[in-house]
Order: structure tokens, then C-alpha cells, then sequence
């Protein structure tokens, strides 16, 4: 038995039975005892984790059960990790990296992905500047991972940069940009931080438990968009181009949707946001008329009126 054939062997060995011997395994192998030294030093060189007590074993959970895995799977893995949203620098995009280089090689022995691998791409824009948030994109990681505390320096949209002490949830893509949720001392309630708004992060010397019943859908679910807030119901109603949009996807999960008379689109939903809702009504034109509730229609009167000043001053 070759080398390379002895190495795999040994380790497949020690996969699934425990406790043997040198003698047993060099007797396997059909090699000295010594022979199998030498393999076994080989294995810990290359990191394998292979250790002793009372007899020899591999550390558990080393490596995953074989996966099989059809050439339509391959290409949404290989699809999902072509994206560039994670930063350069930071050990996930190592990761990232390791995944698609043995990908890569699975994908050349599938004749239906390597003729055309670009088949089905995802490639967000992304409006954030993640390269000045490597440092603090790693800083935010590790205190995800081991459940610790920072003070950052924030800078919101309404308000002078500021020190918050959180304690960071999960990190998060949506939309165009990277976000942090947090738990924030300050506030007292669950809050979202944009990336490339955190100005610095430190980590302090403070352990933390995630706030009972947290989950990332959970958080989102009510949400229109990105942003809480209280939850408002609303109606309104679509017509032209904006009645084939509203017609060909799903919006929202709390939305209901009827065909009125003339082929118009009544539609509502309930969902936390209102900024986010405005923005999404407001985008198509006149092609919408808000129904309910009153106030949301007054505020997006205001919203185009200070737009219409804005375009009125100026000469066409």
C-alpha cells in the first residue's frame, strides 16, 4: 500500500473504529510499526487530529458524513458563494474561498454546470463601502461568536455620533448593505446598525445572553423593509404598470390582494416601517393612490409637496 493510499486509510479507519493500537493499525496497513510513526506524524503535521487515550483516535466531529449531492445542488452552492458581499480579509471569505476552489473542481467533471457555470448568478450591489469596515466587520464576528459586549461609536442619520453599548445578535446583508442587530443598552430594545455607519468597535470585558425567543426571521417578519417601528395597516390602490408588478410577486407576507372593477389592483398589508412603506409606495408615481390610513396619506401629501418645491424653484 502506497503512502498517500495509507494516510486516507488510517484515517478512515480511525473514523469509525476507536481505541486501536499501533500494532493494529501498522498490521492494517501490512507496514511496521515504525512505518505507521512515521504516517501518524505525517497525519499531525497536516492536522489531522489525531490523539491518544488508550489507543488511537480521531477527535470527534472532525469531519462531516459524505454528502451527495445532484448537479443542480452543486450549482446553487457554487451560485450562492460566487457573490462578493462578504469583505475581502476577514476569515469567512477565507472560508468562502477554500469552498469554492474544491467546488471549482467538482464543477469541471459536470458537463451541464462547466459549459455554462455563469447559468444562474447572484450579484447584489452593494451601496456600503465594506472595505473601510474590515476591521471592525472581524471585531464584530468574534464578539458574535463568543457572546461579548462593545461600546461603538455611531453615527445615525438623525442624530451627532454617539458611544452605544450593545450586545451584537447577528450580522446581517439586506438589501444593499450590511447591518448590524444588537441588543442596545441605551434604547433597551433590539436595534439595527448600518456597517459602514459604525465608526469604531471595542470589545469590553462583558459575557451576554441573547434576549429569549431572538431569531433573525423573527425580527424581520413584521418588518416591511429593514426598519420597526409601529405596526400600521394600510390599503391602496395600483393601477396600470403598477397593477403587473403588484400582480407578479409577493411584497409582503401579511398582503391581500383584489381585482376591483376595471382591472385595478385593491391591495393591503400590515406591517412595521412606515418610512420604508412610504418609500416603497411613493416609487411608483401615479400609478398608485393610497386609500388608508389618513395619516399615512397626509404624510406622503407633505413628502411631494417639499418635492415638488424642490423642482418648482427651478427653471426647465
Amino acid at each position: 500500500m502506497r503512502k498517500f493510499s495509507r494516510l486516507l486509510y488510517i484515517i478512515n479507519t480511525l473514523r469509525y473504529k476507536h481505541c486501536l493500537r499501533a500494532e493494529d493499525i501498522a498490521r492494517e496497513c501490512e507496514v511496521n510499526v515504525r512505518t505507521f510513526y512515521r504516517d501518524l506524524n505525517a497525519l499531525v503535521d497536516a492536522g489531522v487530529p489525531v490523539y491518544y487515550d488508550r489507543g488511537y483516535k480521531l477527535l470527534n466531529n472532525t469531519f462531516l458524513p459524505p454528502l451527495q449531492f445532484s448537479p443542480d445542488e452543486i450549482l446553487y452552492i457554487y451560485c450562492g458563494l460566487s457573490n462578493n458581499i462578504i469583505p475581502d480579509g476577514i476569515p469567512h471569505e477565507n472560508i468562502r474561498k477554500k469552498i469554492l476552489a474544491k467546488l471549482s473542481g467538482t464543477i469541471k467533471n459536470v458537463p451541464q454546470i462547466a459549459d455554462n457555470p455563469d447559468a444562474i448568478s447572484i450579484y447584489p450591489r452593494v451601496t456600503s463601502k465594506p472595505n473601510m469596515n474590515n476591521k471592525i466587520f472581524r471585531i464584530l464576528c468574534d464578539a458574535i461568536t463568543d457572546f461579548k459586549s462593545l461600546e461603538i461609536d455611531y453615527e445615525s442619520l438623525h442624530a451627532d455620533p454617539a458611544v452605544r453599548l450593545i450586545n451584537p445578535y447577528s450580522l446581517v446583508f439586506r438589501g444593499r448593505s450590511w447591518y448590524l442587530i444588537a441588543y442596545c443598552h441605551k434604547r433597551e430594545e433590539i436595534r439595527t446598525f448600518r456597517l459602514n455607519r459604525i465608526r469604531s468597535a471595542n470589545p469590553i470585558e462583558r459575557r451576554f445572553r441573547r434576549l429569549s425567543g431572538y431569531s433573525v426571521r423573527r425580527y424581520f417578519e413584521d418588518r416591511w423593509d429593514l426598519f420597526g417601528g409601529e405596526i400600521i395597516s394600510f390599503t391602496a390602490i395600483f393601477r396600470g404598470l403598477a397593477r403587473k408588478v403588484i400582480l407578479s410577486g409577493v411584497h409582503h407576507p401579511s398582503e391581500k390582494i383584489k381585482i376591483i372593477e376595471g382591472g385595478d389592483v385593491f391591495y393591503s398589508a400590515k406591517a412595521s416601517g412606515k418610512e420604508d412603506i412610504m418609500r416603497w409606495l411613493i416609487g411608483f408615481g401615479d400609478y398608485v393612490e393610497v386609500t388608508s390610513p389618513p395619516a399615512l396619506i397626509d404624510e406622503i401629501k407633505q413628502h411631494l409637496r417639499r418635492t415638488l418645491k424642490v423642482y418648482g424653484e427651478r427653471s426647465v
